[in-house]
């Protein structure tokens, strides 16, 4: 099965978080950088680590309604 793009993005924002909380990125601005995509972009990604358990499941599950 192929990733759905909103799947590919909370993929890209855990880890993302992962790098900061790991030490291996010291901030977004320097993801942003290593990957060469727009500072805000890497924010908004990171803040979908914040979503409700079951918003994060049915996402994973391609079940979240239109």
């Amino acid at each position: 099965m192929t990733p759905t793009p909103l799947q590919l993005a909370l993929a890209r924002g855990h880890r993302w978080l992962a790098m900061l909380e790991s030490g291996e990125a010291t901030s977004l601005k320097e993801i942003a950088a290593r990957e060469e995509i727009d500072n805000s972009y890497v924010s908004r990604m990171v803040n979908l680590t914040t979503l409700a358990p079951d918003i994060v499941a049915a996402i994973l599950d391609d079940t979240l309604p239109s």
